[in-house]
């Protein structure tokens, strides 16, 4: 993990510092530096980070593309699997995995908003494994009931 640390300073802006403490409240501080910009959290050490792009890839599209493929080596494969990644919704659980050294670092970024999600899909584009990953949740499936 410290290799793709230090290839992730070299090819982006570092744009901070990150403590456990900054993680439990990750989504606000990412917010206030605007978009592109994402945090990566180590045992070793913490950063946020920009991605300069001016396109209009979704900040999670550009995570996944330009830190867990290009600099990280994660297949889209292994993505799908989570073979090498694993998604959570409590952020103290994935703490607790490094903390523990049974992971070797959190990523974070800004979820899209719903208006970004429709937009992205209504243009035909495929958004990366577990990206749309928030809560509430509806169930799938049909229920039917009979009304006579």
């Amino acid at each position: 993990m410290d290799d793709s640390l230090v290839k992730i300073r070299e090819k982006f802006q570092e744009t901070g510092k990150v403590s456990v403490e900054d993680l439990l409240n990750i989504n606000e501080k990412l917010k206030s530096l605007g978009k592109r910009h994402f945090a990566v959290y180590s045992k070793q050490e913490g950063f946020t980070f920009k991605i300069e792009d001016n396109s209009d890839e979704l900040d999670v599209v550009l995570l996944h593309r330009e830190v867990l493929q290009d600099i990280m080596g994660i297949t889209e494969e292994e993505i799908r699997e989570k073979l090498k990644i694993e998604y959570f919704k409590n952020i103290r659980e994935a703490v607790k995995l490094v903390e523990q050294s049974k992971a070797q670092a959190i990523f974070s970024y800004v979820p899209p908003t719903v208006e970004e999600i429709a937009r992205y899909s209504l243009q035909g584009r495929i958004m990366p494994q577990k990206s749309t990953y928030f809560y509430p949740k509806f169930f799938s499936g049909l229920v039917f009931y009979s009304l006579e």
